[in-house]
């Protein structure tokens, strides 16, 4: 009966130990994507964001001199946000308050269908980044 029991043991230790790689390497490389993304300047960041937009929601020019314009200003506040102020609460709301400015400001750039568009790959992303 001990035996047994040592069999299953080892059996549920060694099914543990072989699972943990697999996540332990999951999170690595959504913090590599998540550290990339931090170290891109905010220009790039605006201009990767804008090609999303241009290549799904088919910008017309002057929809993607305001949506950039309203990328880069987004871009810049988080990265102050991110230098000024410590982790934390505050600092979860500064960037809250920031995304939610932003993205009132791309609805009177879009038209409904592109904003729904929008509106849906943000919460796509939320959703991976989670």
């Amino acid at each position: 009966m001990q035996i047994k029991n040592l069999i299953k043991g080892l059996f549920v230790a060694g099914t543990l130990l072989s699972a943990s790689p697999v996540f332990a390497q999951e999170q690595m490389q959504q913090q590599s994507q998540q550290q990339q993304m931090q170290r891109k300047t905010p220009e790039e960041k605006a201009a990767r964001q804008l090609k999303w937009m241009q290549t799904n929601l088919m910008l017309s020019e002057d929809q993607s001199r305001s949506a950039y314009n309203i990328l880069l200003a987004t871009a810049q506040d988080e990265d102050s946000a991110d230098a000024g102020i410590p982790p934390g609460r505050e600092k979860a709301h500064e960037k809250k308050t920031i995304k939610r400015d932003a993205v009132a400001e791309m609805k009177q750039v879009l038209s409904p269908d592109q904003f729904q568009r929008y509106i849906d790959h943000l919460h796509e992303q939320k959703e991976k980044q989670m």
